[in-house]
């Protein structure tokens, strides 16, 4: 049986955080003031083992383990993470980046995702930082809204977030060796503190049986 690490998850950080804001100095219910200066995320179009390279790469400075806290590291790059109370903003979108110049971005988080999937989205953010932002050289918004109703371009930003994301909380040298030796998908996802919904597209885009 494989062990995630954590002996209560209820008290890990990326599980808590509408309940430790204060305490990380990241604020809930507030909007970013209004700009018309921000760019949308253009896609690099590399293939995927070119944006996992980089999520690796960025994995390894940053000191991001599996299962460990994506919050800290957001932090530490100068960034902030907050949540938006507006339930009609929130249905139709579960996260969102404001980059306004390196080492100064704000990721917002639905009140209405679970802490899994807000992880996962924090990831994704973050992918959009490292990737399309270039570090804060450009000054973009993007938001996971409803993928398939972006311009085409914002899609494939998108789906290049979606895969540096994977690789960050879900690295390929830690993940294939266990699915390998039977892990089951509760395992892994306990194990990687990600949904069951991600682990399974993990294991379909690395060509495992689902």
């Amino acid at each position: 049986m494989y062990n995630s690490g954590f002996s209560g998850t209820n008290r890990h950080p990326d599980l808590t955080l509408d309940a430790s804001a204060d305490s990380m100095n990241m604020t809930s219910g507030q909007s970013s003031p209004a700009s018309t200066d921000y760019l949308p995320a253009e896609p690099l179009r590399l293939t995927r083992a070119q944006i996992e390279a980089r999520a690796a790469h960025v994995r390894k400075a940053l000191d991001i383990e599996p299962g460990k806290p994506l919050v800290q590291a957001v932090q530490n790059l100068g960034g902030q993470v907050r949540f938006e109370s507006s339930r009609e903003l929130d249905l139709v979108r579960s996260g969102s980046i404001d980059v306004d110049g390196p080492g100064r971005f704000t990721v917002s988080l639905s009140t209405l995702t679970s802490p899994l999937h807000n992880r996962f989205t924090l990831a994704h953010e973050l992918g959009h930082y490292f990737l399309h932002s270039e570090f804060g050289a450009r000054k973009i918004r993007a938001d996971r809204g409803i993928v398939n109703e972006k311009p085409a371009p914002q899609q494939v930003a998108d789906i290049e977030a979606d895969w540096f994301a994977a690789e960050l909380l879900m690295p390929r040298g830690d993940f294939e060796p266990m699915a390998n030796n039977g892990a089951m998908v509760g395992h892994l996802a306990e194990h990687f503190l990600v949904s069951q919904d991600a682990v399974r597209s993990r294991l379909k885009s690395l060509g495992f049986a689902s």
